[in-house]
């Protein structure tokens, strides 16, 4: 399975996908932070509050993105 595949599978259990993974995502605050503490206990890494901005939560493609640069 694909990191893009790993985050689209955790976000499908939070909203509905948007068949374009540039279309924006709107996520409610609640679904945010879980989304966060998903990807901290998946993927190893804490995710700073300063970190939770559209530019790097505001599509699938802004998220995959997100996570590739902390785990490089």
């Amino acid at each position: 399975m694909s990191l893009a595949d790993e985050v689209r599978a955790l976000l499908a259990d939070q909203v509905k996908l948007p068949p374009d993974e540039a279309a924006p995502l709107e996520l409610a605050s609640l679904e945010l932070i879980v989304l966060a503490e998903e990807l901290e206990a998946e993927f190893g890494f804490v995710i700073a509050a300063r970190e939770l901005v559209p530019g790097n939560f505001g599509s699938v493609a802004r998220i995959v993105a997100f996570v590739e640069r902390r785990l490089a």
